[in-house]
């Protein structure tokens, strides 16, 4: 899942820019945490436009709308009476008025 994926990278950010700042001298303890969490803030954006431009390039690739133009499909759609729900109905409707349209 994208959101733990960046909170590891927020952990992660945080663990190594804390040890890096750890080796530093001349700057205090609440120095280097405040330049640690900097750092992982800006690693975790780099994170959050990653994941933004992926998923927009999964979008674009995928045809995630692939219509059906059976009509034993529609047929198997309406007959399904578990089905209850206002996109069963129209279903039901579009099948009813193709039959009444080839009779």
């Amino acid at each position: 899942h994208r959101w733990s994926i960046l909170g590891y990278t927020w952990l992660v950010g945080i663990t190594g820019s804390l040890l890096y700042l750890y080796r530093k001298k001349g700057m205090t303890a609440t120095q280097k945490a405040v330049q640690a969490r900097m750092y992982a803030q800006a690693i975790t954006l780099v994170g959050i436009l990653s994941t933004a431009g992926v998923a927009s390039l999964g979008d674009q690739t995928e045809n995630k709308h692939v219509q059906h133009n059976s009509a034993a499909l529609e047929a198997a759609l309406a007959m399904d009476t578990r089905v209850s729900t206002p996109a069963a109905a129209v279903t039901a409707a579009v099948v009813s008025e193709q039959k009444a349209q080839t009779d």
